[in-house]
């Protein structure tokens, strides 16, 4: 029993890193798809989870999938900053930050003067 308790904040850990590491990525990859396809790609986080969407040629807005596939949070989660925008507005001159916490654990990403997102 005690190895086992000793574990799981280990396990808890690595699933926040990679969670952060997860959104990350898929923020950095819509701001490659907004910048190579010109497209409006409109991205949300709230305490609900994140997500991506952008519109068709009738404007219907409509979610992005696979790797931009909506997220819902497992955990009560809290966040901060900027929690609405547009991925080609985001310029060198701008900087987007928002602090997402769920328990203990919390980060803080920031785009950065390339116009990707990083952790602060």
């Amino acid at each position: 029993m005690g190895l086992m308790s000793l574990s799981l904040p280990n396990l808890n850990e690595r699933h926040w890193r990679d969670l952060h590491h997860r959104l990350i990525v898929s923020l950095n990859q819509a701001k490659d798809e907004a910048t190579l396809s010109g497209a409006a790609i409109h991205f949300q986080v709230n305490e609900q989870g994140w997500r991506f969407t952008t519109q068709d040629a009738k404007n219907n807005e409509y979610l992005l999938g696979d790797v931009l596939a909506p997220y819902l949070w497992e955990k009560k989660t809290t966040v901060e900053g900027v929690q609405d925008f547009y991925l080609e507005d985001v310029q060198k001159n701008q900087t987007i930050a928002f602090k997402i916490t769920q328990g203990d654990y919390f980060v803080t990403i920031q785009s950065r003067p390339d116009g990707y997102f990083a952790i602060q």
